[in-house]
């Protein structure tokens, strides 16, 4: 008899992603299985996919994405000092959250090619230059197409990131804000304490949002 244990390891922790592959230029809803062995991926490049850019959750840092084995990351808030690098297999990138149309959670979008980076630089520029950004509402950013570049290493295909509109930030979506809106006060890093016992009632649970927005630019 078996201690029971196998169903509770399947391959590490996954949180439901947006995935783009520069080298092919594709973008992928990429989910776990149902039974928590492995992943779906849904080629969502044709539907010119919109989404929620939390910019107030944006990590910057090094990440090494090796295929068959879960990716290591390091990151800190953007607006804190860039972490060590731990080694040259790790590239500079980004995480942030995202929140697809159509859906009602958060899914994790993070990068370290240099066409999808340069593209997120760009797109990020212009966005924290913004009264909007400064107000702390969030962007609604469509992938409308991808760019070939040609270079050294073969061709890359950067996104082209339009921005359609502003929606307000939902906590809820996204959780607490860990970078300030432009010309804010910085937010200091969370300060650890030992957890306290429960003393507490559950609240009732809200009905979920299901992320909408206009199609039209």
């Amino acid at each position: 008899m078996t201690l029971g244990l196998k169903q509770y390891h399947t391959g590490g922790e996954m949180q439901p992603r947006l995935e783009y592959n520069a080298k092919a230029g594709r973008a992928h809803r990429v989910d776990r299985t149902a039974d928590g062995t492995g992943t779906i991926k849904v080629d969502i490049t044709a539907s010119l996919p919109m989404f929620a850019f939390d910019i107030g959750s944006v990590e910057i840092g090094w990440a090494n994405f090796q295929a068959g084995t879960a990716p290591s990351v390091v990151v800190v808030p953007f607006g804190q000092p860039m972490p060590a690098r731990p080694d040259r297999n790790h590239k500079a990138g980004f995480r942030s959250k995202i929140w697809l149309a159509g859906e009602v959670a958060a899914r994790e979008f993070q990068a370290t090619a240099g066409a999808t980076v340069n593209a997120i630089e760009e797109l990020w520029d212009m966005l924290v230059a913004t009264p909007e950004a400064a107000a702390g509402k969030v962007p609604v950013i469509q992938l409308a197409g991808v760019v070939p570049i040609t270079g050294r290493n073969g061709t890359n295909y950067a996104p082209q990131l339009k921005l359609l509109q502003w929606i307000e930030r939902d906590a809820t979506i996204f959780g607490p804000r860990t970078v300030a809106a432009p010309g804010a006060v910085p937010i200091a890093p969370p300060v650890l304490v030992a957890p306290q016992p429960a003393q507490w009632q559950a609240a009732p649970v809200a009905a979920p949002v299901v992320a909408t927005w206009p199609v039209a630019a």
